[in-house]
């Protein structure tokens, strides 16, 4: 496990680059087999319609169809989080149901009204109902059209949206768990250290957003604090409500809103975090049993793909000797990449390696760190120590 800088960031130098520690989950792949995927496809174009289904199960995870469907693997029963996802073949039919919250003594007045802009958006393919005093997601289809890519994004709603919406549901609406998620807190050692790092983030990024002010720099600005809460993300992989505030300022920094807003808004919540009381920060650090993970899964060949345009832009910073744009350039980069995917480990333990080199570092000594990782990643074959090469999932790297 990393060990905390000696010192805290205090009037944190500008002439230095961004503080960086490794995730204290360690590695950053999935369970997915991305060599089962042809096997899918291949499944549902010959027919295969059930077979199909129970396909998607063993792509995510190979174990998974085994220890949770029945003899015959028409039904599945399989957790993830404070849900449990029911899927059942029948009469050439699809059912999914995935109960995850009791409304019997809720505010239903605004839980149903939230709920129904919900089904409106996000929500595309699958339907949060109330059934009994029960919110379930729900969706059902002719097991024909089950065609894999579609259904991988139904489960993946599911999966992503009871995450989302359990924990606000509860706080605001005074629904209950109708069964306590399948977590493992960390050590109350790891979670204090976590708290420490956090702030320690948030102060050095207060600092660098205080000097490019100065400096009528707000794009420098808006690479801080995506950096920032990216990082945070990275480091201390948070669950529940704290999760769900930082994906909602990461998505507002990624939108369309005007600059000054997005860099407004991102330091009063730089602020938030600042000011969270340790005890209730902490009650998000876990690991959750999952089924799909919310991450998706990375190649080398998408990575180059989406690195592209970021790689010859710092190209450029640095062959004009703007080793800060490059370096924030490539950091950025670096970070969303981890936000958005399940990374090889191959690839996830050169990028952390060379973050960890250029923490702290000079914005020249950063840049050359950075670069080096960059660049082996763009023209090297990087391969896995070991498991399966398969061809790439996922149409886009990242989530648009």
């Amino acid at each position: 496990m990393d060990v905390l800088p000696k010192n805290p960031l205090f009037c944190y130098p500008m002439n230095i680059a961004p503080s960086f520690v490794k995730t204290v989950n360690g590695s950053t792949k999935s369970k997915v087999d991305p060599g089962y995927w042809d096997t899918v496809l291949n499944l549902y174009e010959s027919g295969r319609y059930k077979d199909t289904v129970v396909g998607i199960i063993h792509y995510v995870d190979p174990e998974l169809a085994e220890k949770t469907g029945s003899d015959d693997q028409s039904s599945f029963v399989i957790p993830h989080g404070s849900a449990v996802i029911h899927i059942d073949i029948k009469n050439d039919h699809l059912y999914v149901k995935a109960p995850f919250l009791s409304a019997a003594n809720a505010s239903k007045i605004p839980l149903l009204r939230q709920v129904a802009q919900i089904n409106f958006s996000p929500l595309n393919l699958a339907r949060i109902v109330l059934e009994k005093d029960q919110l379930a997601f729900t969706y059902n289809c002719p097991l024909d059209l089950c065609e894999p890519y579609k259904m991988y994004e139904v489960f993946r709603e599911i999966c992503l949206y009871a995450d989302a919406y359990d924990d606000e549901f509860i706080k605001k609406f005074g629904a209950k768990w109708l069964q306590e998620p399948i977590i493992k807190p960390y050590e109350q050692e790891v979670k204090s250290q976590i708290w420490k790092q956090v702030q320690l983030y948030v102060k050095e990024a207060q600092d660098y957003i205080s000097y490019f002010e100065t400096k009528r720099s707000l794009g420098y600005c808006w690479d801080i604090l995506n950096i920032t809460l990216m990082k945070i993300e990275y480091y201390a992989n948070p669950q529940g409500i704290l999760r769900s505030e930082i994906e909602k300022q990461i998505s507002f920094l990624q939108g369309e809103s005007q600059l000054n807003d997005k860099v407004s808004r991102g330091k009063e919540f730089l602020v938030k975090l600042q000011n969270y009381e340790q005890q209730e920060f902490e009650e998000d650090l876990y690991e959750a049993q999952t089924f799909i993970p919310y991450k998706y899964r990375s190649t080398l060949e998408n990575i180059r793909s989406n690195f592209e345009e970021s790689y010859q832009t710092a190209r450029k910073e640095r062959d004009g000797g703007d080793h800060m744009g490059a370096t924030l350039s490539m950091t950025y980069i670096f970070f969303k990449l981890f936000y958005f995917n399940n990374v090889p480990d191959e690839i996830s333990h050169l990028v952390a390696n060379a973050m960890v080199k250029a923490s702290g570092k000079t914005w020249q000594q950063a840049s050359d760190h950075l670069w080096g990782a960059m660049h082996k990643i763009m023209t090297e074959d990087i391969k896995a120590r070991k498991g399966k090469k398969g061809k790439g999932f996922l149409r886009s790297l990242f989530k648009k």
